[in-house]
């Protein structure tokens, strides 16, 4: 449970839950829920892979070295779930993450072919919930 309380905090203070956006090979706007930190220590972003999983990569941010610790897609959502009721600054965010992957799951059951022609509401859906999860983010 302190784990939890310390990620959270980490998370709150350092981090980002967000829907990144962008573009496939066909011009399709896609969404993957994620939550990351990017800090000059090792050791903490070490230690949030300790306790929640999700990947640890290295590279320069502005002449200087980076790590970044991130989930994405379900283990997102499930970190989300997961962290929510410790978070202070994030949780509707978290809430937003959540909700929109429940939707992009049952989209996708829908959704015929690999994702390539998806329906205008399905694109306008995902738009919201990353316009919203964005509208969030800029008033930390």
């Amino acid at each position: 449970m302190c784990d939890l309380g310390w990620a959270a905090g980490f998370i709150d203070g350092d981090g980002s839950i967000m829907l990144a956006r962008g573009t496939g090979g066909r011009r399709v706007l896609y969404t993957v829920p994620t939550i990351a930190v990017q800090v000059r220590d090792y050791e903490a972003v070490k230690e949030l892979q300790n306790i929640l999983g999700g990947q640890i990569n290295c590279g320069p941010h502005n002449g200087k070295e980076y790590w970044t610790w991130r989930v994405t897609c379900q283990e997102a959502a499930d970190v989300a779930a997961i962290l929510r009721p410790f978070l202070v600054l994030k949780a509707d965010q978290a809430w937003l993450i959540q909700e929109a992957w429940a939707q992009m799951q049952a989209q996708k059951a829908t959704v015929s072919g690999r994702g390539y022609e998806k329906p205008e509401e399905v694109t306008a859906l995902r738009e919201g919930y990353a316009l919203a999860v964005s509208g969030l983010n800029t008033k930390d």
